[in-house]
């Protein structure tokens, strides 16, 4: 494999080989990527690798650019149900993805997507952080977790949201999310894990 956090997979779990066989690469359901190794030195990504994992359900991509041929490939796994997106960037539309048919579960975090690329989705879970929500959302979402994102639209708060998880800062500092009458959980700041208040739930 010339992708390199591939390949250490590969070595991790059957040990350094030439090649490996179809039914060795059809039991990893879960990939993650990064385009810069521990150094920091940026090393090559063979997007076509990917179709060599036939099972591939989770796929987390970490600064990688995104372009044409990146797309094509991403929108064959047709099995892809979890994808998180670190300090990616997108060079061409890549909406097609967001509508990958059992993708459900999508991270996005210091990652500039265009708000249409969810539009009209219907998503299990989505947390959005260090990002800006600057446009109309709509979607249907069961988890939603905004906490570490800046909200500059609350449109989205229109939409079917099953849980709507926020920080605390984010509800004393916004009238919005004080007058939402959703399921919401307000969490500490500094421990993630502690709920503050909960509403509706």
């Amino acid at each position: 494999m010339k992708t390199e956090s591939i390949q250490s997979l590969l070595n991790a779990m059957y040990g350094p080989q030439e090649e490996y066989t179809s039914e060795q690469l059809e039991v990893i359901d879960t990939l993650n990527i990064n385009r810069f190794d521990v150094s920091g030195e940026i090393i090559p990504i063979v997007p076509e690798e990917l179709l060599k994992f036939p099972q591939l359900k989770s796929l987390s991509l970490q600064q990688c650019v995104i372009a044409d041929n990146f797309i094509k490939v991403l929108n064959q796994l047709k099995n892809l149900e979890s994808l998180s997106l670190y300090q990616c960037e997108f060079m061409e539309d890549a909406s097609s993805i967001f509508q990958l048919p059992l993708l459900k579960n999508i991270l996005i975090e210091s990652t500039e997507i265009p708000a249409s690329y969810l539009n009209n989705s219907m998503i299990n879970s989505l947390v959005l952080s260090n990002i800006e929500v600057n446009e109309d959302i709509h979607f249907y979402v069961d988890y939603l977790d905004i906490r570490r994102a800046i909200i500059h639209n609350w449109n989205f708060l229109n939409n079917k949201i099953g849980l709507l998880v926020v920080s605390n800062i984010q509800y004393h500092e916004s009238s919005e999310l004080q007058n939402y009458n959703g399921p919401m959980k307000v969490m500490d700041d500094y421990s993630p894990t502690r709920i503050v208040k909960e509403v509706n739930c």
